[in-house]
C-alpha cells in the first residue's frame, strides 16, 4: 500500500484507519522504507505509534521483535531502533512517545509492546532523570507491567543519587498497592531518602504498605516507621495508631520490635518494662534494658526476683522482665518458698506486650 503511495498508484487519507494498517506493513520493508520514505519516517510512524490499533491489529499483537533475542528479528520495535542507530529519527523523541503512550491508560494488551520497545532501548540515567515527572506518574497506572518499568528506572536513579526523592515521595502510592517487588523497591528508595519525605507524606504511605498482603513488606514497611520516628520525622502516636490499625501478619507480629509511646529518637535502648499509659508508681531504675544481641541476655536468678516479682505482677505492661521471670519460675533453680508469687505473676498477661 505504501510502496504504491510512493509510485504515484494510490492517493489516500492519512486517518487512523490507515495509521493502523501500517502497523501492518511487511516487517522486512520496514527498514528499508523508514530509509527511503522521509514522510513516513517524520510524520507517518509517530502517527502509527499513537493508535492503540484493533483487535486483528495492533503493535503488541503484531511485533515481538523487542523480545526475540535477536537484531536481526524485523519488527517495529527494531526497526525503530535501528532507525535511531542510523540516524533517521531521533532518539528522544521515541522515548517521549513510547512514555506518552504509557499513560494514555492502554489496556495491558496494548500496552506491552511500548514498555517492551522501552526496555530494549535501555535509557540511560540521564534520559531517565529528565524524565522523572513522567516515569513517577506511571507508578499509578493500572498495567503492573508499565509501573515495574518505572520502578526500575527510578530505583536506578536513586541508587545513583539522582532521583528527585520528594517527587517520589508525592507519586509511589500506586507502586506499594502492586506487586511485592514493586512495593518493596519503594519502601527501600523511602527509606534511602527519607530526609527528603514530607510526614504528611509518608504517614499515608505507611498505612498502604502496613496493609500489603504479604510479611516481608510489612515488615520493611515496620522498618521505615522505626527510621522515621529516630529521625522525628513522625510522632510515636501517629507511628503507634498506624501499627494498631494495621492488619499485621502473624509472622511480622512475631518479630516485631515494639515502638512503644515510650520511644526516644535516639541510638538508646528502650526500658525492658513498658509503663502503662497511666503513670503510677515508675518501675526501679535497677530493670535492665533489653540487650542488642541475644548473646548478652542474662537470666534472673533468685535474688533477682526479690524487690521485681511486685512490681511485675501489678499494673504494669510487661516487657522483657517478666519473660526473664516466667523463665526462672519455670526452671529447677526456683525454690519452695517462691511458689506463692507465681499465681500473681502468671495473672498479668493478657496485657504483655513481649519484646523479642
Amino acid at each position: 500500500m505504501r510502496l504504491a503511495e510512493l509510485h504515484g498508484d494510490l492517493a489516500l487519507d492519512h486517518d487512523e484507519r490507515y495509521l493502523t494498517a501500517l502497523i501492518a506493513l511487511e516487517p522486512g520493508l520496514q527498514l528499508p522504507l523508514m530509509r527511503a520514505d522521509r514522510e513516513l519516517r517524520e510524520e507517518l510512524v509517530w502517527g502509527m505509534l499513537r493508535q492503540e490499533g484493533n483487535r486483528g491489529v495492533s503493535l503488541s499483537a503484531s511485533d515481538r521483535s523487542a523480545t526475540m533475542g535477536s537484531e536481526r528479528t524485523p519488527g517495529w520495535s527494531r526497526t525503530l531502533a535501528a532507525s535511531i542507530d542510523e540516524g533517521l529519527i531521533e532518539r528522544d523523541r521515541l522515548l517521549d512517545a513510547l512514555l506518552d503512550m504509557l499513560a494514555a491508560d492502554l489496556p495491558s494488551g496494548r500496552a506491552g509492546w511500548y514498555s517492551r520497545t522501552l526496555r530494549m532501548l535501555s535509557m540511560t540515567l540521564d534520559e531517565a532523570e529528565a524524565r522523572q515527572g513522567a516515569l513517577c506518574a506511571l507508578m499509578s497506572a493500572p498495567v503492573g507491567a508499565t509501573v515495574t518499568l518505572a520502578v526500575g528506572q527510578l530505583s536506578a536513579l536513586s541508587k545513583a543519587g539522582r532521583l528527585d526523592l520528594e517527587l517520589f515521595a508525592r507519586s509511589c502510592e500506586g507502586a506499594l498497592m502492586g506487586s511485592k517487588a514493586n512495593a518493596l523497591a519503594a519502601l527501600t528508595i523511602l527509606r534511602g531518602g527519607l530526609s527528603s519525605a514530607e510526614s504528611a507524606d509518608l504517614e499515608g504511605l505507611l498505612g498502604v504498605a502496613l496493609s500489603f498482603p504479604h510479611a516481608q513488606v510489612q515488615a520493611l514497611a515496620i522498618d521505615l516507621a522505626s527510621d522515621a520516628l529516630r529521625s522525628g520525622l513522625l510522632g510515636s502516636a501517629v507511628v503507634g495508631r498506624l501499627l494498631s490499625d494495621a492488619e499485621l501478619d502473624p509472622l511480622v507480629v512475631a518479630t516485631l520490635d515494639l515502638l512503644d509511646p515510650g520511644h526516644a529518637a535516639t541510638d538508646q535502648a528502650d526500658p525492658g518494662l513498658i509503663p502503662e499509659d497511666d503513670p503510677g508508681e515508675q518501675a526501679p531504675a535497677a530493670f535492665l534494658p533489653p540487650p542488642r544481641e541475644v548473646a548478652d541476655l542474662i537470666p534472673m536468678s533468685a535474688d533477682d526476683v526479690s524487690g521485681r516479682v511486685g512490681v511485675l505482677a501489678q499494673g504494669a505492661q510487661m516487657g522483657l522482665e517478666y519473660e526473664a521471670l516466667l523463665a526462672f519460675l519455670a526452671s529447677p533453680r526456683v525454690r519452695p518458698e517462691y511458689a506463692g508469687i507465681v499465681a500473681p505473676a502468671r495473672a498479668a498477661p493478657d496485657h504483655a506486650q513481649i519484646r523479642v
